[in-house]
Protein backbone atom coordinates (compact mmCIF):
# COMPACT_ATOMS: atom_id res chain seq x y z
CA UNK A 1 0.00 0.00 0.00
CA UNK A 2 1.33 3.46 -0.88
CA UNK A 3 2.08 5.72 2.10
CA UNK A 4 -0.50 8.51 2.39
CA UNK A 5 2.36 11.04 2.31
CA UNK A 6 3.97 9.61 -0.82
CA UNK A 7 4.60 12.18 -3.57
CA UNK A 8 5.13 11.73 -7.29
CA UNK A 9 8.89 12.17 -6.88
CA UNK A 10 8.98 9.27 -4.44
CA UNK A 11 9.77 11.46 -1.44
CA UNK A 12 7.51 12.30 1.50
CA UNK A 13 9.47 15.51 1.98
CA UNK A 14 9.43 18.88 0.19
CA UNK A 15 12.10 21.22 -1.19
CA UNK A 16 10.94 24.04 1.03
CA UNK A 17 11.59 22.14 4.25
CA UNK A 18 14.84 22.92 6.11
CA UNK A 19 17.81 20.63 6.64
CA UNK A 20 18.11 19.58 10.27
CA UNK A 21 21.43 19.31 12.09
CA UNK A 22 21.70 17.62 15.50
CA UNK A 23 24.55 17.50 18.00
CA UNK A 24 25.05 16.72 21.66
CA UNK A 25 25.84 20.41 22.19
CA UNK A 26 27.46 23.24 20.27
CA UNK A 27 30.11 21.17 18.46
CA UNK A 28 27.92 20.39 15.46
CA UNK A 29 28.14 24.05 14.54
CA UNK A 30 31.42 23.09 12.83
CA UNK A 31 29.36 20.88 10.49
CA UNK A 32 26.62 23.49 10.12
CA UNK A 33 29.25 26.02 8.96
CA UNK A 34 30.25 23.74 6.08
CA UNK A 35 26.63 23.00 5.16
CA UNK A 36 25.64 26.69 5.19
CA UNK A 37 28.52 27.47 2.83
CA UNK A 38 28.01 24.44 0.57
CA UNK A 39 24.21 24.72 0.28
CA UNK A 40 23.60 28.47 -0.04
CA UNK A 41 19.90 28.18 -0.96
CA UNK A 42 18.85 25.97 1.96
CA UNK A 43 17.23 26.74 5.30
CA UNK A 44 18.68 25.03 8.37
CA UNK A 45 17.41 24.01 11.80
CA UNK A 46 20.12 23.26 14.37
CA UNK A 47 19.30 21.33 17.55
CA UNK A 48 21.94 21.14 20.29
CA UNK A 49 21.50 19.11 23.46
CA UNK A 50 23.93 20.84 25.83
CA UNK A 51 21.67 20.04 28.79
CA UNK A 52 22.78 16.42 28.41
CA UNK A 53 26.33 17.00 27.16
CA UNK A 54 28.81 15.44 26.98
CA UNK A 55 27.47 12.35 25.22
CA UNK A 56 30.98 10.88 25.09
CA UNK A 57 30.90 9.83 28.74
CA UNK A 58 27.43 8.21 28.58
CA UNK A 59 26.55 4.61 27.76
CA UNK A 60 25.60 3.73 24.19
CA UNK A 61 22.03 3.02 25.33
CA UNK A 62 21.74 6.49 26.88
CA UNK A 63 23.12 8.12 23.72
CA UNK A 64 20.74 6.09 21.56
CA UNK A 65 17.71 7.16 23.61
CA UNK A 66 18.64 10.85 23.54
CA UNK A 67 19.44 10.82 19.82
CA UNK A 68 16.22 9.08 18.82
CA UNK A 69 14.17 11.51 20.90
CA UNK A 70 15.69 14.63 19.36
CA UNK A 71 16.27 13.54 15.75
CA UNK A 72 12.84 11.97 15.36
CA UNK A 73 10.95 14.36 17.61
CA UNK A 74 12.54 17.73 16.86
CA UNK A 75 14.14 17.39 13.42
CA UNK A 76 12.16 14.86 11.37
CA UNK A 77 8.95 15.50 13.37
CA UNK A 78 7.99 11.84 13.11
CA UNK A 79 4.37 11.08 14.07
CA UNK A 80 3.32 8.04 16.08
CA UNK A 81 1.99 6.39 12.90
CA UNK A 82 5.37 6.70 11.16
CA UNK A 83 4.43 9.68 8.97
CA UNK A 84 6.16 13.06 9.18
CA UNK A 85 4.76 16.49 10.01
CA UNK A 86 5.07 19.19 7.37
CA UNK A 87 7.04 21.44 9.71
CA UNK A 88 9.81 18.85 9.99
CA UNK A 89 13.08 18.71 8.08
CA UNK A 90 13.72 17.06 4.70
CA UNK A 91 17.06 15.65 5.92
CA UNK A 92 18.67 14.98 9.28
CA UNK A 93 22.41 15.34 9.81
CA UNK A 94 23.61 13.65 12.99
CA UNK A 95 26.56 16.00 13.47
CA UNK A 96 28.04 14.06 16.37
CA UNK A 97 30.42 11.12 16.03
CA UNK A 98 29.30 9.68 19.37
CA UNK A 99 25.61 9.82 18.45
CA UNK A 100 26.33 8.41 14.99
CA UNK A 101 28.19 5.45 16.45
CA UNK A 102 25.38 4.69 18.90
CA UNK A 103 22.24 5.50 16.92
CA UNK A 104 22.61 5.86 13.15
CA UNK A 105 21.75 2.24 12.35
CA UNK A 106 18.55 2.33 14.43
CA UNK A 107 17.55 5.74 13.07
CA UNK A 108 17.81 4.50 9.48
CA UNK A 109 15.94 1.28 10.25
CA UNK A 110 13.09 3.22 11.88
CA UNK A 111 12.99 5.92 9.18
CA UNK A 112 13.70 4.25 5.82
CA UNK A 113 12.14 7.13 3.82
CA UNK A 114 14.20 9.83 5.52
CA UNK A 115 17.57 11.22 4.46
CA UNK A 116 19.71 10.57 7.54
CA UNK A 117 23.38 11.45 7.33
CA UNK A 118 25.85 10.45 10.01
CA UNK A 119 29.50 11.12 10.71
CA UNK A 120 32.58 9.00 10.84
CA UNK A 121 36.11 10.12 11.71
CA UNK A 122 38.06 11.12 8.60
CA UNK A 123 40.48 8.19 8.83
CA UNK A 124 40.18 7.28 5.16
CA UNK A 125 41.31 10.60 3.64
CA UNK A 126 44.09 10.88 6.24
CA UNK A 127 45.40 7.36 5.50
CA UNK A 128 45.22 7.95 1.75
CA UNK A 129 47.07 11.25 2.07
CA UNK A 130 49.76 9.82 4.36
CA UNK A 131 50.44 6.19 3.41
CA UNK A 132 52.88 4.73 5.91
CA UNK A 133 52.45 7.81 8.10
CA UNK A 134 51.41 8.37 11.71
CA UNK A 135 47.83 9.52 12.22
CA UNK A 136 46.48 10.71 15.56
CA UNK A 137 42.71 10.30 15.94
CA UNK A 138 41.24 12.43 18.75
CA UNK A 139 37.65 11.72 19.81
CA UNK A 140 35.36 10.97 22.73
CA UNK A 141 35.69 7.75 24.73
CA UNK A 142 32.45 6.34 23.26
CA UNK A 143 33.64 6.92 19.69
CA UNK A 144 37.09 5.40 20.33
CA UNK A 145 35.51 2.31 21.93
CA UNK A 146 32.67 1.90 19.42
CA UNK A 147 32.38 -1.07 17.08
CA UNK A 148 31.64 1.26 14.17
CA UNK A 149 34.88 3.20 14.62
CA UNK A 150 37.05 0.15 15.18
CA UNK A 151 35.73 -1.47 12.00
CA UNK A 152 36.65 1.70 10.12
CA UNK A 153 40.09 1.84 11.73
CA UNK A 154 40.83 -1.81 10.87
CA UNK A 155 40.36 -1.07 7.16
CA UNK A 156 43.35 1.30 7.11
CA UNK A 157 45.73 -0.06 9.76
CA UNK A 158 47.85 -1.77 7.10
CA UNK A 159 48.43 1.49 5.25
CA UNK A 160 49.13 3.85 8.19
CA UNK A 161 49.77 3.86 11.93
CA UNK A 162 46.53 5.04 13.53
CA UNK A 163 46.71 6.16 17.16
CA UNK A 164 43.35 6.70 18.86
CA UNK A 165 43.10 8.78 22.02
CA UNK A 166 39.95 9.73 23.99
CA UNK A 167 39.80 13.45 24.85
CA UNK A 168 36.52 14.07 26.69
CA UNK A 169 37.64 17.34 28.30
CA UNK A 170 37.69 19.11 24.95
CA UNK A 171 33.90 18.88 24.69
CA UNK A 172 33.50 20.41 28.16
CA UNK A 173 35.90 23.24 27.31
CA UNK A 174 34.06 24.17 24.12
CA UNK A 175 30.66 23.92 25.80
CA UNK A 176 31.77 26.25 28.62
CA UNK A 177 33.83 28.67 26.45
CA UNK A 178 36.89 27.64 28.46
CA UNK A 179 39.21 26.85 25.56
CA UNK A 180 41.69 29.67 26.25
CA UNK A 181 42.23 28.94 29.93
CA UNK A 182 45.53 27.86 31.48
CA UNK A 183 43.76 24.78 32.83
CA UNK A 184 42.74 23.66 29.33
CA UNK A 185 46.21 24.35 27.94
CA UNK A 186 47.68 22.11 30.66
CA UNK A 187 45.18 19.38 29.79
CA UNK A 188 46.14 19.43 26.11
CA UNK A 189 49.84 19.48 27.01
CA UNK A 190 49.35 16.33 29.07
CA UNK A 191 47.23 14.49 26.50
CA UNK A 192 49.47 15.38 23.56
CA UNK A 193 52.88 15.15 25.27
CA UNK A 194 53.70 11.72 23.73
CA UNK A 195 53.41 13.24 20.24
CA UNK A 196 55.53 16.38 20.69
CA UNK A 197 58.84 14.67 19.95
CA UNK A 198 57.48 11.51 18.32
CA UNK A 199 55.56 13.57 15.78
CA UNK A 200 52.46 12.68 13.79
CA UNK A 201 51.74 13.55 10.17
CA UNK A 202 48.03 14.17 10.61
CA UNK A 203 45.41 14.73 13.30
CA UNK A 204 41.89 13.46 12.70
CA UNK A 205 39.37 15.51 14.65
CA UNK A 206 36.89 12.77 15.50
CA UNK A 207 34.41 14.99 17.34
CA UNK A 208 32.62 18.01 15.94
CA UNK A 209 33.62 20.10 18.97
CA UNK A 210 37.32 19.66 18.21
CA UNK A 211 37.76 22.00 15.17
CA UNK A 212 37.13 24.89 17.55
CA UNK A 213 40.38 24.10 19.42
CA UNK A 214 42.63 23.48 16.40
CA UNK A 215 44.88 26.41 17.31
CA UNK A 216 45.25 25.13 20.87
CA UNK A 217 46.15 21.64 19.60
CA UNK A 218 48.86 23.11 17.35
CA UNK A 219 50.26 25.10 20.27
CA UNK A 220 50.33 22.02 22.53
CA UNK A 221 52.08 19.90 19.88
CA UNK A 222 54.55 22.63 18.98
CA UNK A 223 54.23 21.99 15.24
CA UNK A 224 51.63 22.06 12.47
CA UNK A 225 50.24 18.64 11.48
CA UNK A 226 47.68 18.24 8.72
CA UNK A 227 44.10 18.24 10.05
CA UNK A 228 41.17 16.18 8.83
CA UNK A 229 37.52 16.36 9.88
CA UNK A 230 34.14 15.22 8.56
CA UNK A 231 32.63 18.52 7.41
CA UNK A 232 33.42 18.44 3.68
CA UNK A 233 32.40 14.80 3.29
CA UNK A 234 29.10 15.36 5.10
CA UNK A 235 28.27 18.35 2.90
CA UNK A 236 28.93 16.37 -0.29
CA UNK A 237 26.75 13.53 0.99
CA UNK A 238 23.85 15.84 1.83
CA UNK A 239 23.99 17.38 -1.65
CA UNK A 240 24.05 13.93 -3.27
CA UNK A 241 21.11 12.56 -1.27
CA UNK A 242 18.91 15.61 -1.81
CA UNK A 243 19.63 15.59 -5.54
CA UNK A 244 18.40 11.99 -5.72
CA UNK A 245 14.84 13.08 -4.93
CA UNK A 246 15.02 16.56 -6.47
CA UNK A 247 14.92 18.17 -3.03
CA UNK A 248 17.60 20.84 -3.53
CA UNK A 249 16.34 24.42 -3.65
CA UNK A 250 17.38 26.64 -6.56
CA UNK A 251 16.31 29.92 -4.94
CA UNK A 252 15.61 31.16 -1.43
CA UNK A 253 15.68 34.95 -0.99
CA UNK A 254 14.69 34.77 2.70
CA UNK A 255 17.05 32.07 3.94
CA UNK A 256 16.62 31.09 7.60
CA UNK A 257 19.13 29.50 9.95
CA UNK A 258 17.39 28.57 13.23
CA UNK A 259 19.41 27.51 16.27
CA UNK A 260 17.91 25.81 19.32
CA UNK A 261 19.61 24.34 22.37
CA UNK A 262 18.13 22.32 25.23
CA UNK A 263 20.08 24.49 27.69
CA UNK A 264 18.55 27.71 26.41
CA UNK A 265 19.58 31.17 25.28
CA UNK A 266 23.17 31.18 26.56
CA UNK A 267 24.12 28.13 24.49
CA UNK A 268 22.16 29.40 21.50
CA UNK A 269 24.17 32.63 21.60
CA UNK A 270 27.41 30.65 21.92
CA UNK A 271 26.35 28.58 18.90
CA UNK A 272 25.82 31.74 16.84
CA UNK A 273 29.26 33.04 17.85
CA UNK A 274 30.88 29.75 16.86
CA UNK A 275 29.06 29.85 13.51
CA UNK A 276 30.86 33.13 12.73
CA UNK A 277 34.20 32.33 14.38
CA UNK A 278 37.19 31.94 12.02
CA UNK A 279 38.84 28.52 12.27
Amino acid sequence: MVNSQQTISGSVFKKEQPIGVFDSGVGGISILRSLVEGLPMEDFRYIGDSANAPYGTKSEDEVLELTLKLVEGEILKRNSDGTYAEDGCKAAVVACNTATAAAIKVLRERNPQAKIIGLEPAIKPAAITYPGGRILMMATAVTVASEKYNKLKSQFEDSAEIISIPCPNIVDAVETSNTNSDEFAMYLDEVLSPYKENTVDAVVLGCTHFPFVKKQIIKALGYMPDFFDSSDGVTRQVVRLLKEDNLLRSENPDRKISIYNSQGEEKENLSRRLLEMPL
